[in-house]
């Protein structure tokens, strides 16, 4: 590592890690320390004092660093908070200390860049920053503003800081050592995509570039770049995704409670959850200040989505639920099957262990073409006496898109295949004889009452199977034709009354599960936007699909059983 750093001490935290003399006391230095007390003179002209959210950020950004050569851990950064947390402390006072400590480890002149998806937002990010250098004079003699260009430079050369926006032309060339990314949520248009890109990609040539993204969580499909970034933040944070070099900083209230307990999403413990500077937290930011804005949400039912968004910072979709709470979905022990722990998928053995030869049941088809998954679901309505459902899946990809879509996605295609819980076929395209293959051999393996389908891409399948002598329909993918049946399948899950062995693609697909509802709160499951999403439904949605006409006799059924038949003109 180039610079004055080497293994030591901190006397001012005690860490054993690379440290340099402190230009006051001369005592070792850890490159933590340093950043923070950096922030603390930074801030002090104008009264503001780092919270321990924040000075956690900047320490672990800067002082976590590599033991054998001292040069930072961290190369991608995420930070997420809720509206008016001062994220503005960061995005201003990143620069500034990159450009007063950091000179010393690059051979060039520094380039830190300030980024914005519009004009308007990039004046903001460069006020934030002008603002401090003109509060302290000490920075004075060292930074020079020119605020024409929306630049601040070093006056001995060695780096400056400029603001850009996907606005503001094409930025190709820039090899930024530090590139501060702020409200990613707004970054939509290509020429967000293009700026991103470029500003990465030009950190390549860097000893230690710094690329971070500070944001607000949007709207899910708004913004395909922030959700992606978003995903794969979350991904890091759960342990998913291994990667050293991509530090995470998310505060938000429970996505899962907002959605299973209804009072949730209006208390205290989720805004201080997602509210880092909350005074319950030691901040700033009151209370009261919050609970006027939960107020209007209450007032106005078209406001709560804006409500959990912006104050409690989870993804939002106004009439999307994600529905199923995946440690009760996983909760399969009493069937004496975990598909997980098998090496590879057995199906004939599953049947046994099961009970389910000659056993009736309905099949839900699922097709796609190239990106999506194909899936079949057997559902097996309850024939023990018991409310239990069983669900068998099979799942169908085109070999070509494995490698492709296992990158996109980041989940594990490859090694489903390798077990047997996905099929594919040769080719780009799914080859949609496999899929009729399996249906053929469910006829014969169970008492098979219909082939449900999909309308979507289902012609050319239903017709020839329905040439072949099996009974098919065409289930309309429509709240009104599949609330009943989603609800049905809800109600099994939640009463863990569905028994599928846990299956690790089906778990997947499980995860991914979201409804959407129309204004009479009919539901049916939401398929994910097929190229923007890494998201994929499909086994859900074929056993849904498949369980729309049992469900539909049983409720014939009942009402008999409730009520009797009743002879007109006459006694029952």
């Amino acid at each position: 590592m180039s610079g004055q750093y080497a293994p030591d001490t901190c006397s001012y935290c005690g860490a054993d890690t690379w440290c340099s003399p402190s230009g006051k006391t001369g005592k070792p230095m850890c490159r933590g320390c340093r950043a923070v007390l950096f922030y603390e003179g930074l801030y002090r002209p104008i009264k503001f004092t780092a919270l321990p959210w924040q000075e956690r950020d900047i320490r672990s950004l800067y002082g976590t660093v590599r033991p054998e050569d001292g040069t930072r851990q961290y190369r991608r950064g995420y930070i997420s908070v809720a509206k008016k947390n001062g994220k503005s402390f960061e995005v201003g006072g990143l620069p500034l200390l990159h450009l007063c400590l950091e000179p010393d480890l690059e051979t060039r002149p520094l380039e830190a860049y300030g980024a914005a998806a519009a004009k308007d937002q990039a004046n903001i990010v460069f006020r934030a920053a002008a603002e401090l250098v003109d509060a302290n004079p000490a920075l004075k003699s060292v930074l020079r503003i020119i605020a024409s260009q929306k630049r601040i430079i070093r006056r001995d050369g060695r780096g400056f800081y400029q603001v850009i926006s996907s606005e503001g032309g094409i930025w190709d060339g820039i090899e930024p050592s530090l590139f501060i990314k702020d409200e990613v949520h707004r970054w939509k248009t290509q020429a967000c995509a293009i700026l991103q890109d470029v500003g990465d990609k030009g950190t390549i040539s860097r000893n230690e570039p710094l690329s971070i993204g500070l944001t607000t969580r949007g709207e899910e499909y708004e913004c395909p770049l922030w959700e992606k970034e978003d995903e794969r933040a979350q991904r890091v944070l759960d342990g998913t995704i291994i990667d050293p070099t991509f530090y995470v900083d998310i505060h938000c209230a429970d996505a899962k409670r907002i959605q299973t307990e209804p009072d949730y999403w209006m208390s205290r413990e989720a805004r201080v959850a997602a509210n880092p500077s909350h005074e319950d937290n030691g901040g700033f930011l009151k209370d009261e200040a919050i609970v006027l804005e939960l107020n209007k949400a209450l007032e106005d039912p078209t406001e709560k989505p804006k409500y959990i968004r912006y104050h409690l910072n989870v993804m939002s979709n106004a009439r999307e639920q994600r529905v199923i709470d995946m440690d009760v979905w996983r909760d399969q022990e009493r069937f004496g099957v975990d598909l997980r722990e098998w090496p590879e998928y057995d199906v004939e053995l599953l049947i046994r262990k099961w009970d389910l030869l000659d056993k009736p049941c309905w099949l839900g088809v699922d097709l796609a073409a190239t990106v999506d998954l194909t899936a079949v679901t057997l559902v097996f309505p309850p024939f023990d006496d018991d409310e239990v459902w069983t669900w068998v899946g099979f799942a169908w990809m085109a070999e070509g898109q494995v490698k492709i879509r296992e990158k996109a996605d980041k989940v594990t295609y490859s090694d489903w295949a390798r077990r047997g819980f996905l099929e594919t076929t040769p080719g780009m395209e799914i080859d949609n004889r496999a899929i009729k293959d399996r249906i053929r051999w469910a006829g014969e393996m169970f008492d098979l009452r219909t082939v449900c389908f999909d309308p979507y891409n289902a012609r050319e399948v239903r017709s020839t199977l329905t040439d072949e002598g099996f009974t098919t329909a065409e289930i309309k993918q429509t709240v009104t034709q599949l609330n009943e049946a989603t609800r049905r399948f809800l109600g099994l899950v939640a009463n863990r009354n569905i028994r599928h062995g846990n299956n690790p693609l089906m778990n997947f697909a499980a995860s991914c599960l979201s409804t959407v509802s129309d204004t009479n709160d009919l539901i049916r499951p939401k398929k994910p936007d097929r190229v923007k999403s890494s998201k994929r439904i499909d086994p859900m949605a074929a056993g849904i699909t498949a369980m729309y006409q049992p469900v539909a006799g049983e409720m014939e059924r009942s009402v008999y059983e409730d009520r009797g038949v009743f002879m007109l003109g006459g006694s029952e």
